[in-house]
């Protein structure tokens, strides 16, 4: 399957988990089965409940899993917002950047 990106691509972390120091998916969803795979991979995971093109709700179904599976992600969900608007109000949170050069593979 190919690679896309946004918020899908985060969640193909799935496939090869120890790759990754930590994924920032914004406005999408996954596999919920293989999302458990996640647990111990830092998360920030974004969407805005207004977002007609992919409901916030396949964001939520991601993240519970891995809450299940032990995993800590973050959920964020930006109120009276669309798709593309999530997007811009994530990548102008300066403790994103800030968050992500917490993270790295050796410290799980």
């Amino acid at each position: 399957m190919p690679f896309r990106g946004g918020g899908g691509g985060a969640f193909r972390a799935t496939l090869d988990p120890k790759r990754w120091a930590a994924i920032v998916p914004v406005c999408h969803g996954g596999d919920t089965k293989t999302a458990a795979r996640l647990e111990d991979i830092p998360c920030w995971c974004f969407h805005g409940d207004a977002d007609k093109v992919i409901p916030a709700k396949e964001s939520r179904e991601m993240v519970q899993p891995i809450k299940d599976a032990g995993g800590r992600p973050l959920y964020q969900e930006f109120i009276g917002v669309g798709h593309n608007e999530s997007a811009d109000r994530t990548y102008a949170l300066p403790d994103l950047y800030e968050w992500m050069l917490l993270q790295n593979r050796t410290n799980r």
